[in-house]
């Protein structure tokens, strides 16, 4: 009796010490288990810190940002610089990358499928590139289009028109006309009727007309139309500006509410019209803004109306069209001799960092913190098919007075990112105001990096094998159970997971990952000492 009362003592005591060296023994084997797939254990405290400002973000598809992209041509005007498409104006624009152009819906007497505009389009059309084209009501310069030829147009460009777009700027081009209101309006009931009635045109989309003032407004046109419209220009300002006048007039909150909102509502909104020239010299030239702050805004402009739900942004325009640098009409990519302007170069830069054509697919979500004075930090987060996640990041502040017409320093920030999930080297693309490129790499430490953020967007591309979403994290358990044998040999036999699973889940709470392998152990010691006093 006495032997077996110390035998049972014993056995309580060697159960508590089992289980504490288990404890220990387990967070051992998380930690070695961890580390097998390259996780810090330091990481699990950062996780869920109420310290750290996390965001958790649904990235957008890389490529959906690059087919928001479009740019104004005029390739039907012979007698300027356009003359020279295939030269100039075809190398150019298939160089910058862009896929989307806004152009006219030339119907005039005697137009048909060999006329040289269309013979343009299709060759574009061949390259991949697609058309939004501006009807029109009678103008000085303008004649009406025949709407009898939108289907015609179709089949001449081989179906490549995305959208028609009613009257461009009826409040300017109609200007003395009383009943510019009505007219506008029945061009586009026309316009949209026709649109929709037509079965080869099922998949084109009407854009409403564009008008340059809230002082008059139209009539509701949404029920004749599938996307708003903006001519909304900055005026020499940034493109994150909250307004320069009353109510935010001039911010794209305040353009997407007063203007296109006043006509469609709540429909989608397309730019069809933005930008910046750069004449700083000459008459009617008060919002001239220098080159090189254009290549800076350029990028953030395309990116900020993006993010503000715009669907696509038409800039204005491809090429200047006058060999006159005091011109007010200087707003193209291109000079006049067909030189690249910095922005041509940052466009194109923009496009070939983030295009990723192919298959449609759902992005996933990337969580992280940013700390440090983010007042006037913008980012966008995007992904590829491959699953890189790039993540833009820019200051949305003013780098050009044009009141004054000076230049404005902007200091850059230090912030630093910290990522929930295992971070390795990362690429980052620095945007000069030159237009040029700058590639770096940053190697993370412990999950953090640091680096200066200025008025030049910056983009860190992370890869997936080097960043790895903890809520799908999995430890294999070969690896668990070589951990565990590396502890204790007896263990290969006992360790009670299913022979069948592959791979244990990681939580995204670690300790409880920690805690069901420290149970595992616990069991697996308990049951054996058991065994041992069975036989005993």
């Amino acid at each position: 009796m006495k032997m077996n009362m110390m035998k049972s003592n014993q056995a309580v005591s060697s159960l508590w010490q089992i289980q504490i060296a288990a404890s220990f023994r387990g967070l051992m084997m998380a930690t070695i288990g961890l580390s097998i797939l390259g996780v810090q254990s330091a990481q699990a405290a950062t996780i869920g810190s109420s310290s750290v400002p996390w965001v958790s973000e649904n990235a957008k598809s890389a490529d959906s940002f690059v087919n928001s992209i479009g740019i104004n041509t005029h390739l039907h005007y012979s007698n300027t610089v356009y003359a020279r498409f295939n030269d100039l104006i075809k190398p150019k624009l298939l160089n910058l990358g862009v896929r989307h152009i806004r152009d006219g819906a030339y119907t005039y007497a005697g137009v048909k499928s060999s006329s040289f505009y269309y013979e343009r389009l299709r060759d574009l059309a061949s390259k991949g590139i697609r058309f939004n084209l501006v009807t029109s009501v009678p103008t000085r310069s303008l004649p009406q289009t025949d709407y009898r030829l939108l289907s015609q147009l179709y089949t001449w460009t081989n179906g490549s028109i995305t959208s028609f777009e009613g009257v461009n700027e009826p409040d300017l081009n109609l200007r003395g006309k009383s009943n510019w209101f009505d007219i506008t309006r029945n061009s586009q009931i026309k316009l949209y009727n026709t649109v929709r009635s037509d079965p080869k045109l099922k998949n084109v989309s009407v854009i409403a007309p564009s008008i340059t003032t809230v002082k008059t407004k139209l009539p509701s046109l949404a029920a004749w139309s599938d996307y708003g419209n903006l001519h909304n220009y900055f005026g020499g300002r940034h493109p994150e500006t909250t307004g320069w006048g009353g109510n935010g007039y001039g911010s794209i909150a305040w353009n997407k509410q007063y203007v296109a909102g006043a006509i469609t509502g709540s429909k989608p909104i397309i730019s069809t019209e933005t930008g910046w020239y750069n004449a700083l010299q000459g008459p009617n030239t008060p919002y001239g803004t220098p080159e090189d702050v254009v290549a800076k805004y350029m990028p953030r402009m395309f990116l900020s109306q993006f993010n503000s739900g715009i669907r696509r942004t038409y800039l204005y325009e491809l090429i200047e069209q006058k060999t006159d640098p005091t011109y007010s009409q200087t707003f193209g990519l291109l000079r006049s001799d067909g030189s690249e302007k910095p922005a041509y170069k940052a466009l194109k830069n923009l496009i070939t960092v983030l295009k990723d054509p192919g298959a449609q697919f759902t992005p996933g979500k990337l969580t992280y913190a940013v700390q440090g004075d983010t007042t006037n930090l913008q980012r966008a987060l995007f992904q590829k098919q491959n699953g890189d996640f790039y993540l833009a990041l820019w200051l949305g502040e003013q780098s050009w007075d044009p009141t004054t017409k000076t230049r404005l320093s902007v200091a850059s920030e230090p912030i630093t990112l910290t990522f929930t999930d295992q971070v390795g080297a990362i690429t980052g693309y620095q945007f000069n105001s030159n237009g040029s490129l700058s590639t770096f790499a940053i190697n993370p430490v412990n999950n953090q990096l640091s680096l200066k953020v200025s008025d030049r967007l910056v983009i860190l591309k992370a890869s997936p094998a080097k960043l790895l979403s903890l809520n799908t994290l999995s430890m294999p358990v070969s690896s668990v159970r070589a951990a565990a044998i590396a502890l204790d040999p007896l263990a290969e036999n006992d360790l009670g997971f299913d022979r069948n699973l592959q791979a244990i889940p990681i939580p995204t709470l670690l300790p409880s990952a920690i805690g069901l392998l420290i149970q595992a152990l616990r069991q697996r010691k308990i049951q054996r000492l058991q065994k041992q006093e069975n036989e005993f």
